[in-house]
C-alpha cells in the first residue's frame, strides 16, 4: 500500500532524493520581522512577521508586495533608506543605508524602527 505525504514547500527546500524515494528537506530560514508600533501604524504591517530575503533590500521588498507603500515609507526615491528610519539586523543597526546589502541569511530578527524626534 502506498502513502501519499503533503509537505508544504513555502517553508522548505528540496536538497536531494535519497535511495529508495525517500525526500530531504531542510527548513528555509525566515527571520522574524519587528515593527515598530509607529510604522506598523502608518503602514497596516503588522508588529510582527516574516519575510523572505537574503538582503535588507529583499526582505523590503518582500513586505512591500504585502504591505503596498511600506518601502516608500522606509525608502527614499533613490532606494536609500530614509534619514530617521533604523534598521537592526540581530540587534546591530545596518551598515549599508544605501544599497540595503547587508546579510539577513543567518540573522534570528531584523527591527525596523523609525525615530522620532521633537518636543
Amino acid at each position: 500500500m502506498s502513502k501519499k505525504i503533503f509537505v508544504d514547500l513555502s517553508r522548505h527546500s528540496l536538497l536531494s532524493l535519497e535511495p529508495g524515494n525517500s525526500i530531504l528537506l531542510q527548513e528555509n530560514h525566515v527571520p522574524a520581522i519587528r515593527f515598530a508600533a509607529h510604522i506598523s501604524h502608518f503602514t497596516g504591517a503588522p508588529l510582527e512577521c516574516e519575510a523572505n530575503g537574503t538582503t535588507v533590500a529583499e526582505i523590503i521588498h518582500d513586505l512591500d508586495q504585502r504591505f503596498d507603500g511600506l518601502a516608500s515609507y522606509l525608502l527614499h526615491e533613490n532606494g536609500t533608506l530614509r534619514q530617521h528610519v533604523n534598521v537592526f539586523i540581530d540587534n546591530r543597526l545596518i551598515a549599508d543605508r544605501d544599497k540595503l546589502m547587508d546579510d539577513v541569511s543567518s540573522a534570528r530578527e531584523v527591527v525596523i524602527m523609525q525615530a522620532l524626534s521633537g518636543g
